[in-house]
């Protein structure tokens, strides 16, 4: 694997305080930048203003119509549905960890 050379400007105090951290793990600060960027570039891809408002309407619109028919969303599932308006998981990952949580196994035929 190729390697290049970065440079980034930071605030001194927030680069006093990431080597004193690192200092103190006994780690490369090399390594846990590298690791930061790792995590940072295999997450859920960015979603933007649009597209979030759309899913938070659509989730709106979706607790109400469970409202309607005279239940409540269930705190799980508002958080679950959080997550996938802010775009941390995608609507699959959300119906997959609601399954779980209610004792389901994570796929079913049409939700792999």
């Amino acid at each position: 694997m190729q390697e290049v050379t970065m440079t980034v400007q930071v605030p001194v105090e927030l680069k006093e305080a990431f080597m004193e951290r690192v200092r103190e793990e006994n780690k490369p600060a090399s390594r846990i930048v590298l690791e930061l960027m790792r995590s940072y570039a295999e997450r859920t891809p960015y979603i933007d203003e649009q597209e979030r408002a759309r899913r938070e309407k659509d989730m709106k619109e979706a607790h109400a119509s469970v409202h309607l028919e005279g239940y409540e969303v269930p705190e799980f599932a508002r958080v679950l549905a959080q997550l996938f308006i802010d775009g941390k998981i995608t609507m699959q990952e959300e119906i997959a960890l609601g399954r779980l949580y209610c004792g389901l196994p994570a796929t079913q035929d049409g939700y792999k």
